[in-house]
Parts: structure tokens; C-alpha cells; sequence
């Protein structure tokens, strides 16, 4: 008996605005959260307002876009095109801490699960562990090559702590992946994923594509990767969104994910559900914002497209996240489940149709 599919969710709240949102990291146990923008803004937004208003920090910050974000209880953490990192203070929204991270750009900010370190990944194929308390380097993770195999630069687009917090995964542009070991910082498995990697070799001598996020399974012992297919045409994102599954223990791939033809583009973020059951991904993605599959049965079940809002979803039991269409943009369930806060283009939105995944039991969990 397969899952069902209506398209009626409707969404709540919307949150208009004049920039592009590349980056968000939301307060637990509430609806407020921040977001980084193209304008080089920090944001708050409390979608519990009747009316919620994208209030931006005013103290000096980024020159440039804000492309990675995360939070504890006293700082927010910002990363951006700037190669800068920035402590800010939650409560006065002043920058209490800025210091150069990377030597090129960098391209994204993880906090591991107790809030005490700070992972950094920048195009200088440096993952950097940092102290969240003193701001102090705790190590450098080198085990990505700077050249592709056709000697042009590489990039490392992306890191994930794995839910028990001992695991931390790196991943680049050819899809090379090191899981590392968060205390001894030693690499302890090497993964490749070269399907999400496009080169040209005749048209346009072109280098796209790549390994864009990563997503520990929640007893640690898959990891699956987000990227997008072979690209035929390489002025442009046309192939399906695509997700490979791995067991860590052996290094197996274990199945290819893939987007319909209306889920093109490429998959930035993933997240599980607590129980292992759904996994959504987002990201750029054609008309299709999220695509969610059922991993036990490797099948899309789901797909559908937001831009910045608030939306119930009374009818699942998803404490997961989501991942709303344009760019490198997160997205957080609140902590009851029901409502979905998504990042993307400032733009006016359209119309949404969104599917309510019904009750109904599905042989394949």
C-alpha cells in the first residue's frame, strides 16, 4: 500500500521582504529565529507575531553575502563571502567577536549538538573546529584536495555533525567526503560520491555541479549526500536533485536518489526525521522547494515549493527541518511539529500547493 498524497496544506504566515535569505538558525522551543542575507544583514523574525517584521542588527558586521549561521544559547554565529566569522550577542544584537576564518570564501557553519564547537568550510579546503566559548582554533581538518582531477579549483561546499555529536562529515565539489572524529580530530572513513559531479571536457571546458550537502542517519550509520546528476547542458542547473545513501561501516553506496523531471537542480540541505522513517531535502530545486523520500523503500513521496513562510502541518508528526527552494537556504521545524519556517528569495510570493501526507500505514517503515 504506498502513501498517499494530497496538495492542500496552506500557508499561515508570509514574510516579504527586498533581499535574499541565504542562511537561518532558529531559537529552540519558539518561533523566532534569525536569518542572514545578499545585503550582508542579520535578521530576527518572531513568526509568532500577529504581524512578523524582519528586524536587522544594526551594529557593523559582513561586507559581503551571509551564507552560514548557527546559535547557542548566548551567540549567534555568522560566516559569510567575507571569509569573516562574527560572535554576535543575541540579547544587545552587537558583534562581540570578528575574526578572519578562511582565505577564501566560505561556505558554511555548523555547531556541533552539545554547542560547544564550531565548524567552518571555506574554498580554502580547510574545515576549521572552533571553541564557541573562547573563540580559540581547536583544529584544522586538511583532507580535501584543492585541484579537481581536471586541475581546476575545488570547493568545499559542506560539513554535518552527526546527531550524537562524535562525527563530523566534510564534503567537496568532486564528492570526496572524510568523516572525522570530534575529539581526536583524526579522519576515520573516506567516502566518494563522484555522481554528483559534472566536467566537460569539450563544449565549454566547465567544471559544475558538486557535492552540496550531507545528512548523518540518526543512529549514525548511514550518510547520505546531496548534490544534483550528471548536468548534460552546463550553462544551466538542468539534471534531477540527487541523494546517495552510504553505510559508513563499509563504505558501500547503497542507492541513488533521484528528483522527477519537475525536481531539477541541485539538493542543499538535508534533514531526518528523529526515527529515521523520512528524510527532506531542499534547495535550488525547479518548482519543487522540498522533495522528501522514504529511505527503507528509496522512493519520493513528496514534493513541493515555498519561499519565506509559517505553514501548519498538523496532520504529520515531522520534528525534522526543511528546505525551501533558491539557494543555500536551512529551514527548522518548530519544537511541537506543526508549523514550518522556511528561508528563500525576498521576492513577492506565489500561490502555494502543499501535500498533507496522510495516516494511512506504509508497509515500507
Amino acid at each position: 500500500m504506498e502513501t498517499e498524497l494530497n496538495t492542500n496544506f496552506v500557508s499561515k504566515k508570509e514574510l516579504n521582504h527586498g533581499h535574499i535569505a541565504f542562511s537561518m538558525a532558529r531559537i529552540p522551543g519558539s518561533e523566532h529565529y534569525y536569518h542572514g542575507a545578499s545585503d550582508s544583514g542579520v535578521y530576527q523574525v518572531d513568526h509568532a507575531d500577529e504581524k512578523p517584521e524582519a528586524k536587522r542588527f544594526t551594529a557593523e558586521g559582513h561586507t559581503s553575502y551571509i551564507i552560514g549561521m548557527a546559535l547557542n544559547s548566548r551567540h549567534l554565529f555568522t560566516g559569510g563571502w567575507d571569509k569573516h566569522l562574527i560572535w554576535w550577542d543575541r540579547e544587545t544584537g552587537k558583534a562581540v567577536r570578528k575574526q578572519k576564518d578562511h582565505d577564501k570564501w566560505l561556505r558554511g557553519v555548523e555547531i556541533s549538538p552539545c554547542g560547544k564547537q564550531l565548524a567552518t568550510v571555506a574554498d580554502d579546503m580547510v574545515c576549521r573546529i572552533w571553541s564557541t566559548k573562547t573563540g580559540s582554533l581547536l583544529a584544522e581538518l586538511k583532507g580535501h584536495e584543492a585541484k579537481t582531477p581536471n586541475n581546476y579549483p575545488s570547493m568545499l561546499f559542506c560539513a554535518r555533525y552527526s546527531l550524537d555529536g562524535s562525527r563530523l562529515a566534510t564534503g567537496d565539489k568532486v564528492g570526496h567526503i572524510v568523516i572525522w572524529d570530534t575529539e581526536s580530530f583524526k579522519p576515520l572513513k573516506t567516502l566518494d560520491a563522484p555522481g554528483h559531479y559534472t566536467w566537460d571536457p569539450k563544449a565549454r571546458r566547465h567544471s559544475i555541479g558538486g557535492l552540496r550537502s550531507l545528512a548523518f542517519s540518526p543512529d549514525t550509520k548511514q550518510l547520505y549526500t546531496g548534490g544534483i546528476h550528471k548536468i548534460g547542458n552546463v550553462d544551466h542547473l538542468g539534471a534531477k536533485a540527487r541523494i546517495e545513501m552510504f553505510d559508513i561501516d563499509t563504505g558501500e553506496s547503497l542507492a541513488v536518489l533521484s528528483g522527477s523531471d519537475k525536481c531539477k537542480g541541485l539538493v542543499e540541505h538535508m534533514e531526518f526525521h528523529r526515527d529515521g522513517k523520512w528524510l527532506v531535502a531542499g534547495g535550488e530545486i525547479t518548482r519543487a522547494g522540498c522533495s522528501s523520500w522514504i529511505p527503507a523503500s528509496r522512493r519520493l513521496f513528496g514534493k513541493w515549493a515555498c519561499r519565506c513562510m509559517c505553514t501548519n502541518l498538523a496532520s504529520t508528526k515531522w520534528p525534522t527541518k526543511y528546505s525551501p527552494s533558491a539557494t543555500k537556504n536551512p529551514f527548522d521545524w518548530t519544537s511541537k511539529s506543526d508549523r514550518l519556517l522556511g528561508q528563500a528569495l525576498g521576492q513577492a510570493p506565489p500561490s502555494w500547493s502543499f501535500g498533507r501526507f496522510c495516516k494511512r500505514p506504509n508497509p515500507f517503515l
